[in-house]
């Protein structure tokens, strides 16, 4: 019940200015801040918010608290992109979750008619991460294409004594 209020709050949240009020640039930030959840969180649950509203059965489900937090970000992700198969992607919520995920995965691929669209998919869900922990360690998190990653383990690989 919390995942469900939280993903159908995101829409209402995202909908609004509020947020902008409070001096934030997103309402990811606001939530961020407000919760000491990380943005990265945040982001997740209102992307995920966003695509509810082209799928109101699995809404629906999420009202009546019938999806897992974990099982509504994935069956969303996979709906959004094929809305055929939303009945079926929420029948097997229920079971298990590995199941659910390979399913969700094979969805999102014949989604993804030629190597084009995959490449273009993954060009638009790029991101790249850097950070120090607190014993000072350089740490890297990403999705890249996979001729830009290639070139930045290159670039890496070359720099780094590993």
């Amino acid at each position: 019940c919390c995942a469900s209020l939280k993903l159908l709050l995101s829409v209402k949240l995202e909908e609004s200015t509020f947020w902008r009020n409070k001096g934030h640039r997103s309402p990811a930030y606001w939530v961020a801040s407000s919760t000491c959840t990380p943005v990265g969180s945040t982001t997740a649950i209102i992307e995920s918010g966003k695509k509810l509203n082209s799928l109101p059965i699995i809404k629906e489900a999420l009202r009546k608290g019938e999806l897992s937090e974990k099982a509504a970000h994935v069956v969303l992700d996979a709906a959004y992109k094929d809305p055929d198969s939303e009945k079926e992607l929420l029948k097997m919520s229920s079971g298990s979750y590995k199941a659910l995920t390979n399913a969700c995965d094979r969805v999102k691929q014949a989604a993804l008619k030629d190597e084009k669209a995959i490449y273009d998919e993954i060009h638009k869900s790029r991101y790249f991460k850097h950070w120090r922990d607190a014993d000072g360690a350089c740490r890297l998190s990403g999705r890249l294409t996979p001729d830009k990653g290639a070139f930045l383990i290159a670039a890496i690989s070359n720099q780094a004594d590993i």
